[in-house]
């Protein structure tokens, strides 16, 4: 799998994930003969699955009934810390995966124009990315495009050995308490829903909290003249993924700087002002993409959190209490993707 010793996304996947699918059957006590006989494969096939030097990797049906078997976690069995998701060349909306190369935690260094460089935040070594995003956002705010519902400005402050976490707190301030700075806020549909009905989502928020969330952005977007917030369909589009720029969440900021958030809390930085432009465009314009305006988003937020206080905890009951020009809307993109 390996040329001249040099490794590939090939290699460094397959490793990966033997490695760990084998963990898994150790520790349930399943010989490789029951594993095929379980997942309806030959032993031979099995073989070389699990041989790390064998080229072949599982096909989608093989990991959906690796799933469905064993409840595993195919985010967590296809990771790897060696691998990055960034920006694909041949469509700058969507991503590819590949070798991980150096982690600069630089993060104070100014980025010079053209320039790409991958962060990770490191609590322990008191590499908190707060940081980084307040010296970001207080420039000129930002543009926040997400699949997840809702920001951490929203969310209330962490709180340890009953003191209030400072840097969470001055970053939330930067945003909060100065009106002239632009945040444009940009989630999906189906991200609102998950958070006020879903059963699992990123993080785990009691009905009050939720309530209490809910509450703070109402408040949050009613003042202030360059706040805003909007929820978009992706179900009418064929490549969903193009909203984010091909991550689950990405920031604009700092007139040309685009920040995207990966999976375990790595970050790509990117100082691009022609990709900054696109993506502003795209998110400004609005153009084949279904919004919902400033004013019916917020709408939305109120409903569900009455909704909530009234312990009224299903969709149906959030779409009748919405105007009907709202409501046609939400139906069809719930009718598709939640």
């Amino acid at each position: 799998m390996e040329k001249d010793g040099k490794k590939s996304v090939k290699s460094v996947l397959k490793k990966s994930f033997v490695q760990k699918l084998r963990t898994i059957l150790d520790n349930k006590n399943i010989s490789q003969k029951q594993f095929a006989e379980q997942m309806g494969k030959t032993t031979a096939q099995v073989s070389q699955i699990l041989n790390v030097e064998h080229a072949a990797l599982p096909t989608f049906d093989f990991l959906v009934k690796l799933k469905e078997i064993y409840t595993i976690d195919l985010n967590w069995l296809l990771s790897n810390d060696e691998l990055q998701v960034k920006p694909a060349l041949q469509n700058p909306h969507m991503s590819e995966i590949v070798l991980r190369n150096t982690i600069n935690n630089d993060w104070f260094t100014p980025f010079i124009p053209g320039e790409v460089r991958y962060i990770k935040e490191e609590l322990s070594n008191g590499m908190d990315i707060n940081k980084f995003f307040h010296k970001m956002e207080e420039v000129e705010g930002r543009v926040y495009i997400s699949n997840s519902f809702p920001s951490g400005l929203h969310r209330e402050v962490k709180v340890k050995n009953n003191k209030k976490d400072s840097i969470d707190e001055e970053r939330q301030e930067v945003l909060r308490k100065n009106p002239d700075l632009r945040n444009w806020e940009f989630y999906t549909v189906v991200s609102l829903l998950q958070f006020g009905f879903g059963r699992f989502a990123e993080r785990f928020y009691s009905e009050n909290t939720k309530i209490r969330i809910l509450k703070r952005m109402m408040d949050y977007f009613k003042t202030g003249n360059k706040r805003e917030l909007y929820f978009l369909d992706s179900s009418h589009s064929n490549q969903p993924d193009n909203f984010f720029y091909g991550f689950p969440i990405t920031r604009l900021v700092n007139h040309d700087h685009i920040i995207c958030t990966e999976t375990n809390r790595y970050f790509r930085v990117e100082r691009n002002e022609k990709r900054y432009n696109e993506i502003l465009k795209l998110f400004t314009e609005k153009k084949d993409i279904v919004f919902l305006n400033s004013s019916n988003s917020l709408e939305c937020i109120e409903v569900l959190r009455n909704c909530l206080i009234n312990k009224k905890g299903n969709v149906k009951s959030f779409l009748s209490g919405l105007s009907s020009e709202t409501r046609e809307i939400l139906e069809r993109s719930y009718s598709n993707p939640f």
